[in-house]
């Protein structure tokens, strides 16, 4: 069931026209910089989009603005280590061939993080994810503090009504697509 709805969302997102990706991210960088939680946190953790994913780019660039620290992952065997980073610039391509922090920027501690921007190819309306099948993030959301909001950022198209779930899958506590702000209860 996630192989099936994987492949079928993965292939929607890679033909997004990227005229209209560019509006609906747009919409979606209003919604992030509305929220209370973005202005109050003072470490935010990012990922760099991979495969027609909602562009961080204007939320990395604001919170360097805001004065923030901003993080993004690192894959080091199956963990994800949060990387401080301060440019684009400082980013390479990475294990997985994708984009992530070089080695001279310093780790975070995941309890520093208070706010972790949760990339997917499918969410849920009770906050589940479907990821690439690879565990990482779930493994990283486990290791926040529990005052840390999660938010997943996804076009419209990519969210359903119930994910599948395993027991080791972590939720999102707010949903923002270019539509809608879904505070998960």
């Amino acid at each position: 069931m996630k192989r099936v709805l994987r492949k079928r969302l993965l292939r929607k997102r890679k033909t997004h026209v990227p005229k209209a990706a560019q509006t609906k991210n747009a919409l979606i960088l209003k919604r992030v910089l509305q929220l209370p939680e973005f202005r109050k946190a003072k470490t935010v953790m990012l990922y760099a989009p991979i495969y027609g994913e909602v562009d961080t780019k204007g939320i990395f660039y604001a919170a360097l603005k805001q004065r923030k620290r901003v993080g993004l992952p690192k894959v080091k065997g199956e963990q994800l280590e949060a990387r401080a980073v301060k440019s684009w610039e400082e980013l390479g391509k990475g294990v997985l061939g994708v984009l992530e922090p070089l080695k001279h920027s310093h780790a975070l501690e995941p309890s520093e993080i208070g706010l972790v921007f949760v990339p997917g190819i499918a969410f849920d309306e009770e906050g589940y994810r479907l990821g690439y099948g690879k565990g990482f993030y779930d493994r990283f959301l486990g290791q926040v503090s529990k005052e840390a909001k999660k938010i997943g950022l996804a076009y419209e198209f990519q969210v359903v009504k119930r994910l599948p779930r395993e027991p080791h899958d972590e939720k999102v506590n707010i949903l923002i697509t270019e539509k809608r702000v879904l505070r998960i209860k």
